[in-house]
Formats: structure tokens, C-alpha cells, sequence
């Protein structure tokens, strides 16, 4: 089945992998930073919600227990063991479980394991061994249609999510606001790997820009404002108030063929920068860095990463002269001229 990699779609510009740990794979759960009261729960199955079939295979199953303790999901093969393993839900009704039945969307003649649930139940993210997955068990997931009443059809969540090796429980925590799946890839026999990412929303056409300033003579100020705007016609693109506490920003911009910036800091001047996105990406990483030198030359240097290339594009000191007056000659493709008194012509 490793073929079918070659078919998925590559969704690294949505799913931002930015940590992944190593760890025994009876301890994994530990790894997992939940709140119950608003993530849920995951629980290592016991022989109470195992089937007959279920128990002579002995096979490691979860339970999740959603945030209002009200709905469990599991997966099994039913009591003759005569069918693949599928997804279950049980509602509790008046401190009562009622029967689990099995779902009618999601579940197909391949085994479907581990389902978790987000969104109150709107999304619900299992594991699956089938024809659409990159090699072992890859993560789907089936969202809740409220016009129909029903779950859509099952969608992988492709690459870096899955891998050509097993890969199970989708979580969501609101307490580190961040993901995590479990992984037998890059692991030897015993261990598995715990990843913990981002998930963009898709953003319609436009660019997700997630950044961070850095000021190296004020580390700790982060009174700034940054206008994006459309190189080739001075069209303003938005404005983006750094976070006064971590220094971080973001903001969507529609695609152009050259960006530009102005970024307002106490104690400088206007500096002007530029940079160009790849098109063929939703998301980018940016760092905005500056300092200022001895001899009191501004400098700027602007850092746009991807998650698979860390490719690198810096901030070129080459404003129009109709637009922008040099005061000091430009000794480096990170050194921006500060402004003069004559602004470019970009509304505010």
C-alpha cells in the first residue's frame, strides 16, 4: 500500500509538525496534555467494552470519552468476530449507557480504529488500513453534515500527518492549544513517537502569514505595528499589532509577486523591507529581526520559512527611488534605508 503515498496529497502547508518525542508504547498517553472538561478523554480499553472476538485477538484499543462525558466511541470486531473492526458509539442517558451501536458512516469492510471525536462530535478522527492509505494505518477523519444529518465520506489527512507506517489517536488540547497524533515511524521495535502540531484553517486563496519580531537592542519591547502591502501597486494588504507579551503576529494576505512591509518601532525610523511568498503554499513562518549599529545604521532582515524546505528569503534593500529616499547606501541584501520625510504613497 505504500504505493498510494505518491497520491495523497501533501498538506504541510495546514498540519505544522513542531515537536516530536520518542517514547516507550505503553507510555505514550502521558505525553498527551488533556483537559477532560474540554478536550476529553483517551483511555486504554478494558475487557468491559471488549467483545469475545475482540478479547481472542488481544489486540491494544483506546476508548475516547467526549468532553461532556456524555458519548463514548471504541472500536470492535462484534461478538462473532466475523467483521472488520468498526467504529462504536454508546450515549449515556440518565447516568446510563445505552447500547453501542455501530456507526453508519466511516465504517467499511477494512479495520477502522481508535476514533476520536472534536467540535462536539462534529468531526470524528479514526485510523484506517485501506486501499487510501500511505502503508499501515493512516488517520481520517468524517464531518458532521448538519443539512443532511449524516457524516460526509472519509478523508486522509495526508502527509505529515500520516506515514507509510502506523499512525493512530488524534487529539486536541486546549491546554498547550496544539495536536498531537502517535506514530511508529522512525521508532524501533517497543517505542513509538508522540508529534505534536499546528492545524491552519484553509485560507480561500490567501496566505496565512504566522510570524515572530525580534528587536535586538530592546529585546522585551514589542510596541509595533507591521503594514503589509502589494509591492507593485502600494495596495495595502492589512495591518498586523505584534503580541506586546511574546512578540508574535499573523495575518492572511490575498497572493502578489512581491510584498512589501512597513514596521513602525519606538526609537527607529520607518523601515522598509520586502520579500516574495511561494504561491504554491498556504502557510509561511516569518521572522521580522532588527537591530541598529554602532554607528547608528538601521538594519532589517526578514526570514520566511516552510515546514518541509526551510527555504530562506531575505528582505532586499531595493524601495523605488520615485517612492523612497535613501539616507544611507545599502551595504548588504539585509540593510533597509529608513524613510524619508517623502512616504510612499500606501494608505494607513
Amino acid at each position: 500500500m505504500c504505493r498510494n503515498a505518491i497520491n495523497l496529497p501533501d498538506k504541510s502547508d495546514r498540519y505544522l509538525i513542531n515537536d516530536k518525542k520518542i517514547v516507550d508504547e505503553n507510555h505514550f498517553l502521558t505525553l498527551y496534555q488533556l483537559d477532560p472538561l474540554r478536550d476529553g478523554k483517551i483511555l486504554v480499553m478494558t475487557d468491559d467494552y471488549k467483545s469475545g472476538a475482540d478479547k481472542k485477538r488481544n489486540e491494544k484499543q483506546y476508548l475516547y470519552l467526549d468532553a461532556g462525558s456524555n458519548k463514548l466511541y471504541y472500536s470492535s470486531r462484534g461478538i462473532d468476530g466475523e467483521q472488520s473492526s468498526d467504529i462504536m458509539l454508546s450515549h449515556k442517558k440518565i447516568n446510563k449507557w445505552d447500547k453501542a451501536l455501530k456507526l453508519k458512516e466511516g465504517n467499511s469492510k477494512y479495520d477502522e480504529i481508535n476514533p476520536t471525536a472534536a467540535k462536539d462530535g462534529k468531526v470524528i478522527y479514526f485510523s484506517a488500513k485501506s486501499p487510501q492509505s500511505m502503508g499501515g494505518f493512516d488517520i481520517f477523519k468524517i464531518e458532521y453534515n448538519t443539512e443532511t444529518g449524516t457524516y460526509g465520506k472519509p478523508e486522509n489527512l495526508g502527509a505529515p500527518i500520516n506515514s507509510p507506517y502506523d499512525d493512530f489517536l488524534y487529539a486536541s488540547s486546549n491546554i498547550e492549544r496544539t495536536n498531537y497524533i502517535t506514530s511508529t515511524r522512525d521508532c524501533e521495535k517497543g517505542k513509538v513517537c508522540v508529534l505534536k502540531f499546528d492545524e491552519n484553517e484553509p485560507t480561500d486563496g490567501y496566505i496565512l502569514i504566522k510570524g515572530k519580531f525580534f528587536n535586538f537592542d530592546r529585546p522585551n519591547e514589542f510596541n509595533v505595528n507591521i503594514i503589509f502591502y502589494d509591492q507593485q501597486n502600494w495596495k495595502n494588504l492589512g495591518e498586523a499589532r505584534v503580541d506586546s507579551k511574546t512578540g508574535e503576529y499573523s495575518i492572511k494576505v490575498p497572493g502578489a509577486a512581491r510584498y512589501g512591509c512597513k514596521i513602525d518601532v519606538v526609537g527607529y525610523s520607518l523601515l522598509l523591507g520586502d520579500f516574495i511568498l511561494r504561491r504554491d503554499k498556504k502557510t509561511v513562518t516569518q521572522e521580522i529581526i532588527i537591530n541598529k549599529q554602532n554607528n547608528g545604521q538601521e538594519r532589517l532582515a526578514i526570514k520566511n520559512t516552510y515546514s518541509e524546505d526551510a527555504m530562506l528569503l531575505f528582505a532586499q534593500a531595493k524601495p523605488k527611488e520615485t517612492q523612497v529616499t535613501s539616507k544611507a547606501q545599502a551595504t548588504a541584501t539585509i540593510t533597509l534605508p529608513t524613510a524619508s520625510k517623502k512616504k510612499p504613497n500606501v494608505s494607513i
